[in-house]
């Protein structure tokens, strides 16, 4: 993550984070939780660590966290086995947008389009028995 993108990031959660909390039940809710768990005011709390927050800190957490080689993901969908051969046909997958993005933006897409997923197992869950039993 460049400067750029994590001060732009960092602005936007920042803002968006006081978004929570107004409402009065929200606020409330909010103090009830900070209160149960032993913390500070969360609203606070995460304005306070946002702003400390640096660059170093977050690509070192993406670097140890974040990664592609054994990625699993859960889709919910009312047609897996149409989603399922999608995923094996393995053809390219362009972003659409309701707007036009910027040039910038396209040429990025381009790189996650082409990358190959190369998917290696399925499981298909009905959903009326997704929560029974375990994993």
């Amino acid at each position: 993550m460049t400067e750029e993108e994590f001060e732009l990031t960092r602005d936007y959660l920042i803002n968006y984070s006081k978004l929570w909390a107004q409402t009065l039940p929200d606020r409330l809710g909010f103090l009830m939780d900070s209160r149960f768990y032993g913390g500070g005011y969360f609203i606070d709390e995460i304005d306070r660590e946002l702003k400390a927050l640096n660059l170093d800190r977050v690509n070192a957490a993406i670097r140890s966290n974040i990664q592609a080689d054994d990625f699993q993901a859960v889709l919910v969908t009312d047609d897996a086995a149409a989603v399922q051969a999608y995923l094996e046909a393995d053809g390219p997958s362009p972003m659409t947008y309701n707007a036009p993005p910027e040039p910038e933006v396209v040429e990025g897409d381009k790189l996650f389009e082409a990358r190959p997923i190369e998917p290696d197992g399925f499981r298909i869950v009905p959903v009326d028995t997704m929560f029974e039993g375990g994993p």
